[in-house]
């Protein structure tokens, strides 16, 4: 039995963006089309590549949460939960991946989501979003 371990990537399936000026700001990548099939049945996986964050970034007692939206025209967007919360700390954060796996009532549009409760300016920091197959 062969077992996927999910670890190729597509350029054309990955987006880079900047994360929110402030506390309380959302910011979404660009979307990903999965293709038209409902539901949606590809051996694939989505990650998050979070960056290495400052003290200034992520202060102590600051949260990010990373979620992920979906929508099937590209425009209406509706929650698929949160991922994780990354929490901050005196000397800042270090660099993570996180993985999510699709539900199948997936729709065909996929974008990450961040938004900062108590974090600094995440403007500098380069946050990728892709799919892994």
């Amino acid at each position: 039995m062969v077992t996927n371990t999910f670890n190729r990537r597509d350029a054309l399936l990955e987006r880079e963006f900047a994360g929110p000026a402030s506390a309380g700001t959302a910011v979404y990548c660009e979307p990903i089309e999965l293709g038209e099939g409902t539901p949606f049945h590809a051996d694939c996986e989505s990650e998050f590549a979070i960056p290495a964050l400052t003290a200034t970034q992520m202060p102590a007692s600051s949260t990010l949460t990373i979620g992920v939206q979906h929508s099937g025209d590209g425009s209406t967007w509706t929650s698929l939960g949160t991922v994780s919360t990354l929490s901050g700390s005196a000397g800042g954060t270090e660099s993570t991946k996180i993985r999510y796996r699709f539900p199948t009532t997936v729709q065909r549009y996929v974008r990450a989501s961040l938004q900062g409760a108590t974090t600094g300016n995440l403007t500098g920091a380069k946050f990728k979003y892709y799919l892994v197959f």
